[in-house]
């Protein structure tokens, strides 16, 4: 009788949430401050259905957010570049935005921060006091150290590292026992570059730092309180990576630690650069700490999606495979790779494949901001604290900025541009503005050196791609054919 008595009691607490609810979002998006601004009917929010609403940047690289961010992509071309996504009894409303202008609004604005949850949630991956949620003057000092760090010069100390890499890479495609799930060898070999751009050698704790990632990005199995939260959480989700992280961060500070207490002068790697900056009051300890999780994290995890889904598109296109073959094959005569990897940066087909592959897949799909203040984006008010969404994966997709072949992959679109999509800022992989990613043109020139050694000595063919759900997402299931040339 009792057990009956309570569960009378939740369903009707379940309906009075349901009804408050309902017309809290009535009301604020019929009588509210954005009533004036254009609204995602309810047929087009149908067209992706109800997890687009509840895991709206969940699944940042992984194959449903892609589909997802098409289904939205041809939404937004029938709607204006701001328009109000409606919430419900799990998400708040937010605001979509594709406009250029707003886009770069948002992007330069300091009224524009990451919402607080974003950054609970991040905070544990990339460390609290990450440049990634950093605003104004912390964030220009915090951003400045980063650029001092990924300059010319260390970039240059890494081109045999990236080279290495590629070779190591090939070797494993071309042994005996190839690589059963082809992104989990690009993590290893991701890993493996920014280990050593970060420490200048190998460490102990490599194996270490790998399974906690690995577990975080891929075989993270959700508890059914993860679950949970993940129904009641906008980022619910992230929070099943929550204690590898935490892990890996305490892994992170002895290593830097043991550092401090043998430090040697002639090391230039990136951690002797960031204790500089510590020894020169710069950084606090916290500080470089999360600065080295930062780098970590995304020196590997989103560069080995980039590597993973280009082998995936050569494997798909024999003909871009065989014109990206020829065209390296022009620079086999120059020896060293220091002088080799300017050269290959520089070829066109190769740079306008790896531009499409980002164009489709960024391994970033969308992005949110909250607004400090009242403020204007392209003739609307926006209230204070309103959700406003990027969504870069379906801006990258949409008709009205890449034209009527948007959703097909021809890397041509960016040879000899003519005022397209990639011209007027609206290829956002790496984001734009001040807070766009540091680090782009390195994981660029890994992802090319990787694959110039990879696409000479292995042919790669018959792509098959599944399915991750875990905290970030990625192209898991990756299996690849690889035949010796």
């Amino acid at each position: 009788m009792m057990y009956g008595s309570w569960l009378g009691l939740a369903i009707l607490l379940l309906v009075v949430v349901l009804v408050v609810v309902t017309v809290r979002n009535v009301a604020v998006l019929k009588f509210g401050a954005l009533a004036a601004i254009p609204q995602l009917g309810k047929g087009s929010r149908e067209l992706y259905g109800v997890r687009l609403l509840q895991n709206f940047s969940l699944n940042s690289g992984d194959c449903d957010a892609y589909k997802l961010a098409a289904d939205l992509a041809v939404v937004a071309d029938s709607l204006p570049g701001v328009f109000v996504l409606p919430g419900s009894l799990l998400s708040k409303e937010r605001i979509i935005i594709t406009s250029p202008s707003a886009i770069r609004k948002i992007a330069t604005d300091d009224v524009f921060d990451k919402p607080g949850f974003v950054k609970t949630t991040l905070g544990g991956t990339f460390g609290s006091d990450s440049m990634l949620f950093a605003i104004g003057t912390k964030h220009r000092r915090l951003r400045k150290v980063a650029v001092d760090l990924i300059h010319q010069e260390i970039l240059h100390k890494c081109t045999r590292a990236f080279f290495r890499a590629g070779r190591r890479l090939a070797e494993t495609w071309l042994s005996p026992k190839p690589p059963v799930e082809a992104h989990h060898a690009n993590m290893n070999t991701t890993l493996g570059v920014i280990t050593e751009s970060l420490f200048s050698c190998d460490i102990p704790e490599r194996t270490r730092l790998h399974n906690l990632y690995v577990a975080m990005f891929l075989e993270e199995a959700p508890s059914s309180l993860d679950l949970l939260t993940g129904y009641i959480l906008p980022y619910g989700p992230l929070l099943v990576g929550y204690r590898n992280a935490r892990a890996a961060r305490l892994v992170l500070r002895s290593v830097i630690e043991e550092r401090r207490r043998n430090r040697n002068p002639s090391r230039t790697d990136l951690l002797e650069q960031l204790l500089s900056a510590l020894d020169d009051g710069i950084l606090d300890i916290d500080e470089l700490v999360s600065q080295v999780q930062t780098l970590y994290v995304a020196g590997f995890s989103t560069t080995a999606i980039w590597l993973s889904w280009s082998m995936y598109y050569l494997a798909w296109s024999p003909k871009w495979q065989e014109k990206i073959r020829t065209e390296i094959a022009s620079i086999d005569n120059i020896q060293d790779d220091n002088e080799r990897l300017p050269a290959l940066d520089s070829l066109p087909l190769l740079h306008a494949f790896m531009k499409e592959v980002l164009r489709l897949h960024p391994p970033i799909t969308d992005t949110l901001r909250q607004n400090s203040s009242d403020v204007f984006i392209d003739g609307f008010m926006i209230p204070k604290g309103t959700l406003l969404r990027i969504p870069i994966a379906s801006v990258h997709r949409m008709e009205r900025f890449w034209g009527t072949s948007a959703s097909e992959f021809d890397p041509t679109r960016h040879l000899n541009l003519d005022g397209n999509g990639s011209t007027s800022g609206l290829w956002l992989p790496f984001l734009t503005g001040p807070h766009a990613c540091i680090g782009g043109r390195y994981a660029r020139l890994e992802v090319k050196a990787i694959l110039y050694e990879l696409v000479r000595k292995v042919s790669l063919s018959e792509p098959r791609v599944g399915i991750c759900r875990t905290t970030l997402g990625n192209p898991s299931k990756l299996s690849l054919r690889a035949d010796p040339l």
